[in-house]
């Protein structure tokens, strides 16, 4: 019997030998408890689950919790606060900014004045805010040494009273927002949009410089001459050319004014960007007849001087026409009632009609030459 049960205990501990080398406890990269067997397997050792006991949430009472949570909201109202006085030293910055820029006359508008009234009412608004947050924060501060009874009375009592107050503070500063972002844009509008009928451009439009190439004595006669500057008359492209004259024009006519001897012409040249121009246009004669509209109805006829059969252009890629036109004092007269329309020019081939743009070129020609 005593031999069977040294057996028993020999077998025993030979086994327990045994599996104490085929695993063995270790802690991975994670962190975690794992088992390592002998073959290399391993798995994950159970974790304990924490008690009720053991649970620090679990251990605290109800009015541990409460203070803590009233702790909590203290401390994100002290941040509020200091939010708040950051916000107005920010606006207090930006209406010092704007009182500098008001003493510069050149910056100073009707628009920077009202920006800066805006300033002002935004800086009263955050003074106003952070003292109501430093309000808010000393009640919130004292709740924190009230019993949990009191606490939570008073706790509910101040939020019911702060959120009709937020209610209606944000209604009124939304309100006051818009007035005066309505009250910039007025002031915008009347400094830009004021109308003023002296500030008319339809009404008074603005005068064009006189350009004269020659004012004086004529070498040749000895008598007084004054010749003008060309300016564009009018300008032509056939539609079947549009496509291929898409940054320039066809045809460019432009006219200047010159008075000699006490009598004034008008002077026409026309270029034709098109080298063989000549088989179709052919040439201006002497007597030809250029006759010109106006918006009122009126129509003028002039006789051209000289014929011209056109000379080649500077880039040897079109064709240069020259016209001459004298004016009689009735003529003048005429050109002076009423804007130009349109005009018809005859070429030997045939006549062509031009719409004229630059409607008030006899205007300002006659202008200029009678100065």
């Amino acid at each position: 019997m005593a031999e069977i049960r040294k057996f028993l205990l020999l077998t025993v501990w030979l086994f327990v030998l045994q599996f104490s080398y085929a695993q063995k406890v270790e802690v991975n990269p994670l962190g975690e408890k794992i088992v390592v067997f002998n073959d290399g397997s391993w798995t994950k050792l159970p974790a304990k689950k924490a008690t009720a006991e053991n649970s620090p949430e679990k251990a605290l009472s109800i009015e541990e919790k409460s203070h803590l949570e009233a702790e909590r909201i203290a401390k994100n109202a002290k941040i509020d606060t200091e939010e708040a006085f950051a916000s107005l030293q920010k606006i207090r910055s930006e209406r010092m900014n704007l009182e500098t820029q008001l003493q510069d006359p050149k910056i100073s508008t009707r628009a920077l004045q009202a920006q800066y009234q805006i300033t002002i009412q935004k800086e009263k608004q955050a003074e106003l805010d952070w003292q109501n947050a430093n309000e808010d924060y000393r009640e919130l501060a004292a709740m924190t040494k009230m019993s949990f009874k009191k606490r939570t009375h008073a706790y509910e009592k101040w939020l019911a009273t702060k959120e009709d107050e937020r209610r209606s503070a944000t209604l009124e500063r939304d309100k006051l927002t818009r007035k005066l972002e309505e009250s910039i844009v007025k002031e915008e509008i009347k400094e830009v949009y004021t109308y003023a009928a002296k500030d008319d451009v339809y009404l008074n439009p603005p005068e064009k410089p006189c350009n004269v190439l020659f004012e004086g004595v004529d070498e040749f006669s000895g008598n007084y001459r004054k010749d003008l500057a060309p300016e564009l008359f009018f300008y032509y492209t056939p539609e079947p050319l549009k496509m291929l004259y898409k940054d320039d024009s066809f045809m460019k006519a432009e006219g200047s004014m010159s008075v000699s001897q006490g009598f004034y012409y008008f002077n026409l040249k026309i270029t034709i960007n098109a080298s063989k121009a000549d088989r179709s246009y052919g040439f201006l004669e002497k007597g030809s007849i250029l006759t010109i509209k106006l918006l009122n109805g009126d129509v003028v006829r002039l006789l051209n001087n000289h014929s011209d059969r056109g000379v080649p252009a500077a880039d040897k890629k079109g064709i240069v026409y020259k016209a001459q036109y004298a004016l009689d004092s009735e003529v003048m007269k005429t050109l002076k009632k009423s804007e130009v329309d349109k005009v018809r020019l005859f070429w030997s081939t045939g006549y062509e009609d031009y719409e004229v743009y630059e409607l008030d070129f006899f205007f300002h020609q006659l202008q200029c030459i009678g100065q």
